[in-house]
């Protein structure tokens, strides 16, 4: 693999400025060798230019304490442009650069580019008049400069083993003069449509764009990009500029792309794109990356297609879809479906799971899985939850102070603290219509972006979060993000306190889940009430004494319908406070009859409990410190001999506080037996 040697790729660094990326005050050439005359270093020092852009502001970040900005170079500090590249002018009059080093498919907080010559004066980029990404080349004109005639000259070819000269922005260091030998020609890897020069001469970050030349100063090639594997470096032979027809841009890419979450395939495109120029950089570079965000839309819309939920590859019915529809979800921390490299579909959650206690007895509990952070925010008791889902800015603290992010000034790593008000906002409706609020921040000091999907439950909220470079955000992790939503099953388990404010959200501050369209919750000094359209259950104080501080989980399980797939509230738990002797446990879940394929095991459980094995009698016993009770609950006037046929079952499980509480017990499965309203029929 090769890589361009500009200073900005989609894989950032959050610091400062990457040594790569910053320049002192731009400084007359230095040179190794005493092998170029004096005439030729006086014509380089008018032709080759450092490409510069403004520094970006701070934004609204704040830290954990002042940066200690006095640490870096005076000349890097007090620069008000951070260099990118090299560009260099040839004597028909225009200037030549490497495509990328102008991000011309890739977003950026930057805004104008600039030239900026040995003296320091500076020049801004005009119009485009070619460019071609594949061979990454750029010719452009600029603002103001009037020493044409003192461009550089081409020579086409020279014999391997020559010596060259590597010139350009090395490392940020201003124009540096380097020597080697050109090793070799290489075809280009797609379809040999041209050699590539390689080259030993040495090229750091900051070179791309810069010219390749012969000990008399004349260019061979554009350089472009360097070896990973050897201490080799690349240059476009300069006559390659001129096979792209004058007037032309063309952008040519071929690319894998990998959706976090679809693990055992990469997915190959191929984009092209065509204008005609000239254009002004900025417009020429705002239609490429319009036209190329359009382009990974339709891959993600590709990808959902090959794995549409009504597909033999999506995970409703592919591999490893059984144990996902079949089972009633209630997981400790919000699970991802991921279809691995073996091509079965699983759940997972992060392996390094970690708790970071918020006051007013909040938390964050956050883990890192599929180059994402996913978080679960518990909101202290202080905070109103509509206030919480309503800033961005207080639940992505919260998220800061349990998974901090740094930024490197000089040697020392300062915490960020607050990203600040978001830049953008938005919502997202996943395929069962939840709503996720979208938000994204700006890291201007390194061109980047975070980005959250975060989705409301009971006291609180589940985050999916990603930093990376603005174009990585806002041209894929936008969309990644938005197709992961579909594989996401959360968790919705919080006290009653918080499970009445949660319902009680108006609309017009947050569209609830469809799942809870038919979810009515209702708990006082008269008893606990709770329907969810399929059953109901009421019983009063004396049967289940509640507070605000009882909880109340929900079960969640998948169906399809026209084989598209939805959950449904698969069933509950309510439990009071489990340190009191007055503890008490009441859950009821639908159990399925597996299908035909299931394995034996499911329907080994099945059989047990239709026939009401145990522990599934009604029988009560001990286990541990509580006092249990199974029952398995049929609809109405089922004969036992049609049982086995049945769809569903329901599976009634009570618990209390000590041993050998059997006639506290059966009482108490008696009183939730006789307060709750099941269905007439399977249908």
């Amino acid at each position: 693999m090769r890589y361009p040697m500009c200073t900005m790729g989609k894989q950032i660094k959050i610091q400062l400025f990457v040594a790569a990326a910053l320049c002192m005050f731009c400084a007359p050439l230095v040179y190794a060798q005493e092998v170029l005359r004096s005439e030729i270093l006086a014509k380089l020092n008018d032709a080759v230019f450092e490409v510069v852009v403004l520094k970006p502001d701070e934004g609204s970040l704040e830290y954990e304490k002042e940066l200690p900005l006095e640490r870096i170079p005076f000349a890097i500090r007090t620069d008000k442009y951070l260099p990118i590249g090299t560009a260099f002018l040839m004597d028909d009059g225009l200037f030549y650069s490497a495509a990328h080093v102008f991000n011309l498919t890739e977003e950026s907080q930057y805004g104008d580019y600039y030239l900026r010559s040995y003296d320091g004066s500076v020049y801004k980029v005009n119009s485009v008049l070619s460019f071609a990404t594949d061979r990454d080349f750029i010719v452009f004109s600029v603002d103001g400069y009037t020493k044409i005639g003192k461009g550089l000259s081409a020579k086409q070819d020279i014999d391997l083993n020559t010596q060259t000269f590597s010139v350009g922005n090395a490392l940020g260091e201003g124009i540096i003069i380097r020597n080697g030998l050109l090793t070799s020609k290489t075809f280009e890897q797609e379809n040999g449509a041209w050699k590539w020069l390689r080259f030993s001469a040495a090229a750091s970050p900051g070179n791309s764009g810069g010219p390749l030349i012969t000990p008399d100063g004349k260019v061979l090639g554009i350089i472009t990009m360097k070896s990973a594997n050897e201490n080799l470096n690349y240059a476009l032979p300069f006559e390659e500029t001129k096979k792209v027809l004058s007037g032309t841009g063309s952008v040519h890419l071929t690319l894998h792309y990998v959706m976090p979450n679809i693990l055992e395939e990469k997915f190959f495109y191929v984009y092209d794109y065509e204008q005609k120029l000239p254009k002004k950089l900025t417009d020429a570079r705002r239609a490429i990356i319009e036209d190329y965000g359009t382009f990974t839309a339709h891959i993600i819309k590709d990808i959902q297609k090959k794995f549409d939920f009504a597909g033999e590859t999506g995970f409703t019915k592919a591999d490893g879809s059984l144990e996902l529809m079949y089972t009633p979800w209630l997981p400790r921390f919000p699970l991802t479906i991921v279809r691995s490299d073996n091509k079965k579909w699983n759940s997972y959650m992060p392996n390094d799971i970690s708790e970071y206690k918020l006051p007013q007895n909040g938390s964050v509990s956050y883990g890192h899985m599929l180059n994402v952070t996913m978080a679960l925010i518990k909101k202290p008791d202080n905070v109103d939850y509509k206030e919480l889902i309503l800033s961005p800015k207080l639940y992505m603290d919260y998220l800061l102070s349990a998974s901090r992010m740094y930024r490197t000034v000089g040697s020392e790593r300062v915490a960020v603290t607050s990203y600040g008000k978001p830049a953008r906002s938005h919502t997202h409706k996943d395929i069962y219509g939840r709503t996720w609020l979208v938000n994204y921040w700006s890291l201007p000091f390194a061109d980047a972006e975070a980005v959250s999907f975060a989705l409301p439950v009971p006291g609180g909220l589940y985050i999916m979060s990603k930093t990376d470079s603005t174009a990585a955000i806002r041209n894929g992790h936008n969309l990644d993000y938005a197709f992961m939503t579909d594989y996401v099953i959360p968790r919705y388990a919080a006290s009653f306190k918080n499970w009445k404010e949660f319902l009680s959200l108006p609309q017009n501050v947050y569209e609830h889940d469809p799942l809870f369209a038919s979810m009515k919750f209702d708990f006082g000094s008269n008893g606990t009430a709770l329907k969810n359209g399929e059953y109901e259950l009421s019983f009063p104080s004396k049967t289940f004494a509640a507070d605000e501080d009882t909880t109340l989980r929900i079960f969640l399980g998948f169906y399809t319908k026209k084989e598209k797939p939805y959950f449904e509230l698969r069933g509950f738990d309510m439990f009071t406070n489990s340190r009191s002797d007055d503890y008490k446990y009441i859950s009821i879940t639908k159990q399925l009859n597996p299908s035909e394929d299931a394995p034996q095991t499911m329907f080994d459980t099945w059989l047990q409990k239709i026939t009401q094995s145990t522990p599934f009698n009604a029988q009560p016993y001990n286990q541990d410190q509580y006092t249990y009770y199974d029952e398995i609950l049929f609809l109405n006037g089922m004969p036992a001999k049609e049982r086995e046929r049945l769809p569903f079952v329901y599976h009634l499980s009570t618990e209390l506080k000590q041993h050998n509480k059997f006639k506290e017990i059966e009482a108490f499965a008696s009183a939730v037996k006789k307060a709750l309203k099941m269905p007439k029929s399977s249908k």
